[in-house]
């Protein structure tokens, strides 16, 4: 009788524990994906931005303002392990 007693004190602890466990993973996973959405709205939010950004750039004026010099003819060392650019 006893240890039928224990049996079920036992399965039904163990039952009660696990359902418990379950319920911490499921919302954990939720909060993780609701995260992840946010993330990933963020980032598309700033590349959007980027993008905008990007297209309004004046490339010769940037480089006058860097004080790049223009070439005519760029010539590409092609490696093994790397590419090297010379001018």
């Amino acid at each position: 009788m006893t240890n039928l007693k224990a049996f079920w004190i036992l399965s039904i602890f163990s039952i009660v524990g696990l359902t418990f466990m379950w319920m911490s993973q499921i919302q954990f996973l939720a909060n993780v994906s609701t995260d992840f959405t946010e993330a990933q709205i963020e980032l598309s939010r700033l590349r959007a931005d980027t993008y905008v950004e990007a297209d309004n750039i004046d490339t010769d004026l940037l480089a006058q303002n860097l004080e790049f010099e223009r070439i005519d003819k760029v010539h590409y060392i092609d490696s093994s392990l790397s590419t090297a650019l010379a001018k």
